[in-house]
């Protein structure tokens, strides 16, 4: 975009007019992403300031409280309720590993995972074995298929099945136990099962 707005006619170095775009446009994005809002932000560095021009001399010297709250302007009360309030914002990188993990021995990705949600690993395995059963179903013969079909995904019962392909139960009980033999093995020598 500076690049584009740079007008060579204005007898300016590009990056005079660049540099404070990209800084702009990098504030602009940090400033849309931020949950805190702008004000809050303004209030804590007031009192940042009014703190730090409060200390007395010296390297123990702590901020004289009462100094503080009249630079900013509230009563002594006032100024204690802020700065007893939380912080803005604290950021904890969720990147440790075990040995970093607090005092109670729970590291922060640990309290922030949901127990209860799937495993993504575990969901793209068992979607990758399903293609694989769907692609080792579709090489069975026709009647093994649509005994496995019938039986498991339409839940009908194998005498209903038998009806339909005009066999014996006990001969569709044989087909179904041939097929998932067949599909046992030509998964296993794929690695899927």
């Amino acid at each position: 975009s500076a690049l584009d707005d740079f007008d060579i006619g204005r007898q300016t170095e590009c990056s005079t007019f660049a540099v404070p775009r990209r800084r702009g446009a990098i504030l602009d994005e940090l400033r849309e992403h931020d949950w805190v809002p702008r004000t809050a932000r303004r209030r804590a560095a007031e009192l940042d300031a009014a703190l730090e021009a409060s200390r007395g001399e010296g390297v123990c010297a702590g901020a004289d409280l009462g100094k503080a709250a009249k630079l900013m302007g509230m009563s002594r009360s006032n100024l204690g309720k802020l700065i007893s309030k939380p912080q803005l914002a604290a950021f904890v990188p969720l990147d440790h590993s075990e040995d970093d993990a607090s005092e109670s021995g729970m590291s922060v990705v640990r309290l922030l995972a949901d127990q209860r949600s799937e495993n993504p690993g575990a969901g793209a395995e068992l979607a990758d074995q399903c293609d694989a059963v769907r692609a080792t179903l579709a090489t069975l013969p026709e009647v093994e298929r649509t005994v496995l079909v019938g039986y498991y995904f339409q839940q009908r019962m194998q005498k209903e099945i038998a009806k339909d392909l005009k066999v014996s139960r006990s001969r569709v009980s044989q087909i179904h136990n041939r097929a998932i033999s067949t599909l046992r093995d030509r998964l296993g020598a794929e690695g899927a099962a």
